[in-house]
């Protein structure tokens, strides 16, 4: 459906109303965050991707608080450690994280520790925070 882009608009557009018509629906949040991640997937690198990187965030995000998926904790994190640098993405990251029950990270850790080394000073800082977050609700 992708490389149809009257077909990904269309897809995308009934989305996000059902988005609006149920937003604690989290099957619809996945299904929105995965097209989004597919759609910045398809892109090259100069098209402009921010918008359809942070809406993929946000659906990941929501999809998680609404009932936590593995996969979706893992499409967040590939986004998160591969756009976190650019300022709107650092800024949708920095404001979501806080709604996430934090035992949700808890199965992702390896993935997220493993990032403690970015070469993104915003990406670093957050995932630091993160960590603190996660070791004081689990300080075994």
């Amino acid at each position: 459906y992708v490389k149809d882009a009257a077909l990904t608009a269309t897809i995308l557009s009934n989305l996000k109303i059902a988005t609006e018509l149920d937003p604690s629906n989290g099957p619809v949040w996945h299904q929105w965050a995965r097209v989004q991640h597919d759609v910045v997937d398809s892109l090259k690198k100069g098209q402009e991707r921010d918008s359809h990187i942070v809406a993929a965030i946000e659906g990941y995000l929501s999809s998680i608080r609404l009932g936590f998926q593995l996969q979706d904790a893992l499409g967040f994190l590939s986004l998160w450690f591969s756009h976190g640098s650019r300022p709107a993405v650092h800024e949708t990251v920095i404001n979501g994280l806080p709604l996430i029950n934090v035992n949700v990270w808890l199965s992702v850790i390896p993935q997220i520790i493993a990032r403690i080394q970015a070469d993104s000073p915003q990406i670093q800082e957050t995932v630091f925070n993160l960590l603190v977050t996660i070791a004081k609700t689990h300080p075994q």
